[in-house]
C-alpha cells in the first residue's frame, strides 16, 4: 500500500510459534494485530495450528500436541493471514528476520507465494527512535510500562508490542510525529524481506550483523562448521539468541555430530570471522561493537571480542605497503599445520609488501604483540617512540591471512 499522508496508515504486528527453525518445520500458533497510526486496534486474530508433525519443543512455548490435535493447518488459515499482510502499510515482528523466514516457509509448504509488503524489525525500529532501549522483549515492555502477561504465546506478545509501538506512532506533537515517521520510513531493510531491490542497495541497507555475515566468504576446512554457521547467521540477524533458537542450535550441532568442544570452537571462529569483516573497511564502529558483543555474550565467547576491543585495536589501515613492522615476543599463531615462528613471521610480512625490522625505532609504524607485557623492552620502546601497538591476531586479520 502506498504511504499517503492523506489517509490513515495501518500497521500489523504478527508473532508465531513453531516446531523448530529448519525448512521442514511447521507453525503451531500465529497471532496478528492490526492498528492505525492513532493506536486504534482495527482487528486481531489468533489460532493454534496443527503442524501435522511431532512437537518436540513444547517446553518453550507451552503448546502440546494434544492442544493442536483439532486445530486448523496453516493452509486452512493462509488466506486470512495473507489478508492481514496485504492490507497494511508496515508489517512488524519481534525478531523479524527469523519470524519472516518461518512464515515464508509456511506459505511455501502451501505452495502459495508469501505476500509482498514493507516488513520492519520492531527491535530495530524502537532502538532507532529510542537508542537506549533494551533488546529483550520482556525488558522492552518493562521499560515502556507495558505488562507482558504470557511472553511465550503469540497474541499476548503482539498485544504488548502494539502498546509499545503506540508510544511512537500515536498522537504526538507534529515535529516529533514527523521524526518518528521518518525513522520508520528510513529504517534499513534486509534483502530477505524487502520489495524489489538491487543486490547492492539491499546490502547497503541491511541490518549490521547481516552486513557483516554477508562478508564472511569461502568455507572452512570443516563442513560441519559451514552448516552450523548458516544457522548462526539466521538466529543472530537481530543480535538476540532466544530459547527457541538456542534449542535449534543445540539440535543442529547434534545432527552434525559436533561435540561440545566443536561447538565452542565454532562459536569462537564465527565471532572472529565477524570481527575480521568489521575491521576490513577501516572502521570498527560503536554499533558494530555493540552487536558483536551481544553475539559473543550469547555464545559465551566474550573473550574473543574483549581481546580485540576497540580500546586495543587500531583502525584497519587502508594501505599497509611500505609500513615498518616489528615483533614483540614470539608469535603463537598457526598457518595450517605449521607454527608461525619469527622467521616465518618476517617472511609473511615482506610478502605482504611491508618491511620487517627486529628492533623498534622512531621509523617503526607498528609493533605486533601477543601479550601486552609492560615490562617488555620493545613495548616500552614503542611507547617511547609513540608507535602503534597491534595484537598478533588483528595484524593477521589486516593482512587477510588465516592464522589461527
Amino acid at each position: 500500500m502506498a504511504n499517503n499522508r492523506s489517509r490513515a496508515l495501518f500497521y500489523t504486528i504478527f508473532d508465531i510459534q513453531f516446531t523448530g527453525i529448519n525448512t521442514d518445520d511447521r507453525l503451531v500458533e500465529i497471532g496478528l494485530l492490526q492498528m492505525d497510526h492513532r493506536g486504534h486496534i482495527i482487528r486481531e486474530y489468533e489460532t493454534l495450528l496443527n503442524p501435522e508433525r511431532p512437537i518436540n519443543n513444547a517446553a518453550l512455548h507451552g503448546i502440546s500436541e494434544g492442544m493442536v490435535e483439532n486445530a486448523p493447518t496453516f493452509e486452512e488459515v493462509a488466506e486470512t493471514v495473507e489478508d492481514f499482510i496485504t492490507k497494511t502499510d508496515y508489517l512488524f515482528a519481534f525478531n523479524l528476520p527469523l519470524k519472516w523466514r518461518m512464515l515464508g516457509y509456511a506459505f511455501m509448504h502451501t505452495r502459495r507465494p508469501i505476500p509482498q509488503t514493507q516488513a520492519q524489525c520492531l527491535q530495530a525500529f524502537i532502538r532507532r527512535v529510542a537508542p537506549q532501549s533494551p533488546r529483550k522483549l520482556k525488558d522492552i515492555c518493562t521499560s515502556h510500562g507495558v505488562s507482558l502477561f504470557n511472553p511465550h504465546r503469540s497474541l499476548p506478545r503482539v498485544q504488548a508490542l502494539a502498546k509499545v509501538l503506540d508510544q511512537y506512532l500515536g498522537e504526538l506533537p507534529q515535529g516529533e510525529s514527523q521524526f518518528h515517521r521518518s525513522a520508520l520510513q528510513e529504517l534499513p531493510l534486509s534483502q530477505a524481506y524487502t520489495r524489489e531491490q538491487s543486490e547492492d542497495e539491499s546490502l547497503a541497507r541491511a541490518p549490521i550483523l547481516e552486513r557483516l555475515a554477508s562478508g564472511l566468504h569461502g568455507s572452512t576446512e570443516n563442513p560441519s562448521f559451514d552448516a552450523y554457521f548458516e544457522l548462526l547467521d539466521l538466529v543472530f540477524a537481530d543480535s538476540i539468541l532466544e530459547p527457541q533458537e538456542a534449542l535449534a542450535l543445540f539440535q543442529r550441532a547434534a545432527e552434525l555430530g559436533m561435540s561440545r568442544k566443536d561447538t565452542d570452537a565454532a562459536h569462537e571462529r564465527y565471532v572472529q570471522g565477524l570481527l575480521q569483516v568489521a575491521y576490513q573497511d577501516g572502521y570498527y564502529t560503536e554499533m558494530e561493537a555493540e552487536h558483536l558483543e551481544a553475539v559473543a555474550r550469547a555464545l559465551k565467547v566474550e573473550d574473543v571480542v574483549r581481546d580485540n576491543s576497540a580500546e586495543v585495536l587500531p583502525l584497519y589501515p587502508r594501505d599497509l605497503r611500505g609500513k615498518v613492522v616489528a615483533l614483540s615476543g614470539a608469535p603463537r599463531g598457526r598457518l595450517g599445520e605449521q607454527r608461525v615462528n619469527r622467521k616465518r613471521f618476517a617472511e609473511l610480512v615482506r610478502e605482504a609488501g611491508l618491511e620487517y625490522r627486529s628492533e623498534v625505532t622512531p621509523e617503526t609504524d607498528y609493533v605486533v604483540f601477543e601479550e601486552a607485557d609492560a615490562s617488555c623492552d620493545k613495548l616500552r620502546a614503542a611507547k617511547t617512540h609513540q608507535v602503534t601497538l597491534v595484537s598478533e591476531q588483528v595484524f593477521w586479520n589486516w593482512l587477510g591471512i588465516q592464522v589461527l
